[in-house]
Parts: structure tokens; sequence; C-alpha cells
């Protein structure tokens, strides 16, 4: 189905096999060093770089919650930082991915369960059909209870509407699936 994928569960706190990326700013959430361990993966699988016209469609129920609770605290301090918060929105998974890929195709973020998962597919499915952006890197990334989970899985045209309907059979049949998991199942 995917021309590769890969998948990660680690434990709240505990540390994050480091990527392989070579990032300026290293100051990102957690959930975005597992997000960019599974980019990683993938990325090696495919000889260890991405077309620059690739596109990356991450999907996150939690966004960066670290960052989100780095706000919080701020303000009630009465010093809110800006740099906190705009790293706590989910766009900040796929802009870290799209900076550590150096690529130049769309990067797209959805908000929400698994049905988020299936909005995102369709909204980038002209895309696919038409091959006006020829791969596609489709993150998951969220905070469980207890853990954090990160999959990634890179397609192209060939594999996008296979990709789609398994998803949409994972959101039919558990539409309470944050879209970490989604990407565990596929």
């Amino acid at each position: 189905m995917a021309v590769a994928a890969s998948r990660y569960r680690v434990q709240r706190g505990a540390a994050v096999q480091p990527h392989d990326f070579h990032l300026k700013d290293q100051r990102y959430d957690p959930l975005v060093g597992l997000a960019l361990r599974a980019v990683s993966d993938v990325v090696k699988t495919c000889g260890g770089s991405m077309p620059e016209s690739t596109g990356i469609l991450t999907v996150t129920n939690s966004g960066c919650r670290s960052h989100i609770a780095r706000v919080s605290e701020a303000m009630l301090d009465g010093k809110p930082r800006q740099a906190f918060f705009a790293r706590g929105g989910p766009n900040m998974i796929s802009t870290y991915i799209s900076i550590a890929l150096q690529t130049h195709g769309p990067a797209l973020s959805f908000l929400g369960r698994a049905d988020a998962v299936v909005w995102g597919m369709q909204s980038i499915s002209d895309q696919i059909d038409s091959g006006t952006t020829q791969s596609w890197l489709l993150v998951g990334a969220d905070y469980l209870e207890a853990e954090l989970v990160a999959g990634c899985i890179y397609f192209d045209k060939k594999d996008g509407r296979e990709i789609m309907i398994s998803i949409e059979e994972i959101a039919r049949s558990e539409p309470g699936l944050t879209p970490g998991e989604v990407l565990t199942r596929l």
C-alpha cells in the first residue's frame, strides 16, 4: 500500500530516540520530536531524501501540549510569550517536518480525531488524482493518556486512493481514535 511507513509509541516523559535531521531550532515539543523520528525512518527507507515537491499532511487531536502548557503558565504569571503560543499549535508539526526535509510542497494541518484524517485525505485527493503534488507524507501525532504516539506514511499517486479507503474504513469502525492511532492501524 504505502511506499514507506513508520510508527512509534513512547511513554510520556520517556526520552524520544533522536531523529537524523540537523535543525537549528531544537525548541520543539516532544510530540514534534516523535513525529520527526517517524519521518526520519521513512526518509531512510526511501533512500535518504524526499522529492522537493512532497506535500505534508499532519493530523493531530492534541497539538503540542507542552508548549500549550507553557502558554497557560506564562499567562498566569502575567508574562505571555508569543513563541510558546506559536509553537503550541498543530501546524508546528508540519512546519518542522517541512523545514527538516527542505520541501516546498503544501504543508497542511488538521485538528481532530479519526474523521480529521479522512477530511485531510479528502482535501488533498484532487492534488493526488491530478498529480499536482506527486508524493505525500501523512503524519499523525498525539498525546494519549500515558503515552505519545506518532506515525508517518509516505505515498504517491498510485497508493493514495488505497490509503484513503483504508483510513475511511478505520474511521468508520473506530471513530474515537486519534490520528496517531489511526496511522498505527494502517
